[in-house]
């Protein structure tokens, strides 16, 4: 592409489109042990409680949960279906998960978890993204599109603490 710089370059896709491109990393504090926010986490069938965008997840591959396994989420965008696969790329319990876009708009996030010293779990989460340029007509830029998606994530994570201190702190929802 003459008449273009490296910098420019680098944020075009494949067919010269402009891509926006980021990383955002979020923090959250959990009032339970690790174990229970690693295992919440990774429940596939109660995504959609914490994760408002997320109908269903469906394991693709045979066998356990682990790396190299093919994870299909089902969204509704616009009152459309839309899947998103994502591969695990990190599965080390309690403390790492990891997913790899194979199709959607994340290439990748990450979910590091540390247990304090009251029984309490960190979770830091790291999401990169590679988003063709908004359509002209909508007033989305760079700011406010990182800015939606931080906010989205930050929902989300604020929503699986909410469901994790509820469930762990009650004793007759306890997980078994």
């Amino acid at each position: 592409m003459a008449g273009v710089s490296d910098a420019e370059r680098a944020n075009r896709d494949r067919g010269g489109r402009r891509v926006t491109r980021g990383r955002i990393r979020l923090s959250q504090v959990v009032r339970a042990p690790v174990d229970d926010v690693f295992r919440f986490l990774t429940d596939l069938e109660r995504v959609p409680q914490w994760d408002p965008r997320v109908v269903k997840v469906t394991q693709m591959t045979r066998g356990v949960l682990r790396p190299g396994v093919i994870l299909r989420s089902t969204l509704v965008v616009g009152g459309e279906r839309v899947h998103l696969d994502d591969e695990v790329t990190d599965f080390d319990p309690p403390n790492r998960f990891g997913l790899r876009s194979v199709l959607g708009t994340t290439n990748a996030v990450t979910y590091t978890m540390s247990e304090g010293d009251v029984g309490d779990t960190r979770i830091d989460v790291t999401l990169t993204y590679d988003l063709p340029e908004p359509p002209p007509e909508t007033s989305l830029d760079d700011v406010g599109l990182r800015q939606a998606i931080l906010n989205a994530l930050g929902h989300s994570l604020s929503l699986l603490r909410d469901l994790i201190e509820r469930e762990t702190n009650d004793p007759f929802l306890r997980l078994s």
